[in-house]
């Protein structure tokens, strides 16, 4: 019965459109935070249903530009969320409550800690769709702290759906897939946000935000006034704080997303399957 309803489950999301798609059990997440938990935004949950879409290559090869922004994020995110809403739907027809979550936005709390320049940004999402993934055995969160899958490297947008079904888990990832000596992407980022398996996420939010750099002539002055900003919105909804951070910049919409672009084993990836 786990067997059929999981396969179930699969053919219908991959029909719906999803590139990757794998179940993980409820025990996987023992050590997620509390209030993070699958029980503890679904009572009586058995799994999590982890799948996944790729970002075009070319529009990961543009990055950082407002083709991203609108097709890779805005796009994407729309998807992922109809995509989620329609296994919910399909699962509780089956008699099993379900949760799907937001592809973005999902902001349980955000915090500044210290002053300029040494400020950081502490944030806890309601659901964590890369840790879902990893557990679900889509693929692993690399030296870049991002997902990489086997098949897209880290070029994937994620949603979770949560479910009372009891099904059977799919294997977790065990062999290294991020075995890069030097990682391209904590070396590239114009920020200094990346180090192994760490973001500071001051560092990319002020990348994202304004798109600048320390090689920005106004950089001190920007900067001292972003983190003054983020202070303040520190005593604000998370939700509201994060989507005025991430939906536009001062310059238009657009994003960074060099750590994206430059992981090998996304570029590596493209070359197998492209022309």
């Amino acid at each position: 019965m786990k067997d059929k309803l999981k396969e179930e489950i699969k053919r219908f999301i991959l029909r719906k459109g999803a590139d990757l798609v794998g179940v993980a059990s409820v025990e996987r997440f023992a050590e997620a935070p509390e209030g993070t938990k699958p029980q503890d935004l679904l009572p009586k949950a058995n799994s999590v249903v982890s799948f996944a879409l790729h970002i075009p290559d070319g529009i990961v090869d543009s990055l950082p530009s407002a083709s991203y922004q609108a097709q890779g994020y805005v796009v994407l995110t729309e998807m992922l969320n109809e995509l989620g809403f329609h296994l919910a739907v399909y699962l509780e027809k089956r008699g099993y409550k379900s949760r799907a979550f937001p592809a973005s936005y999902g902001v349980k709390e955000r915090k500044t800690v210290g002053d300029w320049p040494n400020m950081k940004i502490y944030s806890l999402a309601d659901f964590s769709h890369r840790h879902a993934a990893e557990k679900a055995g889509l693929g692993q969160i690399g030296k870049n702290n991002l997902l990489i899958t086997p098949m897209f490297g880290p070029r994937v947008r994620l949603q979770s759906v949560i479910t009372t079904a009891s099904l059977k888990p799919d294997p977790m990832i065990e062999k290294r897939i991020c075995i890069c000596k030097k990682c391209l992407p904590i070396e590239s980022c114009p920020a200094k946000a990346l180090s192994e398996y760490k973001t500071d996420y001051y560092k990319c939010s002020r990348r994202q935000r304004f798109v600048l750099h320390e090689g920005d002539p106004n950089f001190e002055e920007r900067d001292m006034a972003f983190a003054e900003k983020m202070k303040n919105k520190a005593k604000q909804h998370p939700l509201e704080w994060s989507s005025e951070l991430i939906a536009h910049t001062d310059y238009g919409s657009t994003c960074c997303g060099i750590c994206l672009r430059e992981c090998i084993i996304g570029i590596k990836s493209a070359k197998k399957r492209l022309l």
